[in-house]
């Protein structure tokens, strides 16, 4: 069965219709469920800066991208 939206599926974990998979960030606390980790299944994630084609950007959307490149940066000169 698919169904949609996480809400909705951990209320079916909640009702016992199964089991699910979820990344940390859909869990709060407040369920009524059993967290098993399983992370070392699963590769790391990749985020990315996703924007429009050809779009210029607002001042406050380029000052944004620009302190994640430079928090970036940072974090690749310490691992060196």
């Amino acid at each position: 069965m698919e169904v949609g939206g996480w809400e909705v599926i951990k209320k079916y974990v909640e009702l016992d219709l199964g089991i699910s998979i979820f990344m940390s960030i859909c869990i709060t606390g407040d369920e009524k469920l059993s967290i098993l980790p399983a992370s070392r299944f699963f590769p790391n994630r990749t985020y990315g800066i996703v924007l429009r084609k050809g779009k210029i950007l607002s001042p406050q959307a380029r000052r944004f991208m620009e302190l994640l490149l430079h928090k970036k940066r940072r974090a690749v000169a310490e691992d060196h």
